[in-house]
């Protein structure tokens, strides 16, 4: 399809969660330097990272029974669809605690003057279980921190995959699960594998999204609610724009149209809302 005939729809509030929200707000007002702002972006941009890579995985996990076949048959294999799904789950521990790791930068950027946050992801959870973090960080971010129990098994795994060996995956027969072998394993669980890893890889990714979203509530409350400007999307080739306070995002119709201003002239395409929007209701005349 032609671009001119595309109609791409980015400012959705009522699909943005907590993150996205924070994200589409607080960079737009605020004069950010370029590591900061990457630091934000990498909250959303890890996660989603993770989660497309677990799907990944969820499609590569029933061809491991495919290692075995090719085992009895052969007497060999070289085990391919266990290592590839080996390195996806990897991949994506890596990259939840990324995730977690740009969330703590964040809270650096938006409470600066405030006791307790380190340069270090493992040092702010140790503060905060040990009530060591400023009063100026909210009650519920302070408690989300603390009561973060998943924490602790998800550094030791990404330490080791990042600073040492990996580990492996390998189908057992009795149960049908994924067991994953390493020896940071053990000091998560006294033991050298984990019997479930798909389920524990999921339930660290569940873990992490109630985390930020606790985390993010409270940082939306810090928005200032001035307008902003917001891309609606693009349509027909070109960038089309309004203009909108934090409080006022529910979804297309918020805000006030920007764009108006060029595409009402009889020479310019109009937009293809314009019967149904409610922010070019609202544009000033």
């Amino acid at each position: 399809m032609s671009i001119d005939n595309q109609i791409v729809i980015r400012f959705s509030p009522e699909h943005w969660g907590k993150v996205d929200r924070f994200i589409s707000f607080y960079l737009l007002s605020n004069s950010l330097i370029p590591r900061h702002r990457q630091a934000i972006e990498g909250v959303a941009n890890h996660f989603h990272k993770a989660r497309r890579l677990l799907d990944v995985a969820e499609a590569i996990a029933p061809k491991i029974a495919e290692d075995r076949a090719e085992l009895e048959k052969n007497g060999h294999t070289g085990g391919r669809r266990s290592l590839e799904f080996t390195a996806v789950m990897e991949s994506a521990v890596t990259a939840l605690y990324s995730s977690v790791d740009c969330a703590r930068k964040t809270l650096n950027i938006v409470y600066p003057k405030a006791q307790g946050l380190p340069e270090s992801t493992r040092k702010l959870f140790q503060n905060a279980e040990n009530d060591k973090i400023d009063n100026l960080i909210p009650v519920s971010i302070r408690s989300a921190l603390k009561n973060a129990k998943w924490f602790m098994p998800l550094r030791v795994l990404r330490d080791a995959l990042t600073h040492t060996n990996t580990g492996s995956c390998h189908l057992d027969e009795d149960s049908g699960e994924i067991r994953y072998f390493s020896d940071a394993v053990k000091a998560i669980s006294g033991k050298g594998h984990i019997d479930n890893f798909m389920h524990y890889v999921l339930s660290v990714r569940d873990e992490i999204n109630r985390f930020l979203g606790i985390v993010f509530a409270e940082l939306n409350k810090c928005l200032d609610d001035s307008e902003v400007w917001q891309m609606c999307g693009f349509f027909y080739g070109r960038v089309y724009h309004r203009f909108v306070r934090p409080n006022e995002a529910v979804d297309f119709n918020s805000g006030r149209c920007g764009a108006h201003e060029w595409f009402d002239l009889e020479e310019n395409p109009t937009c293809p809302f314009v019967a149904s929007c409610g922010a070019y209701q609202n544009k000033e005349t």
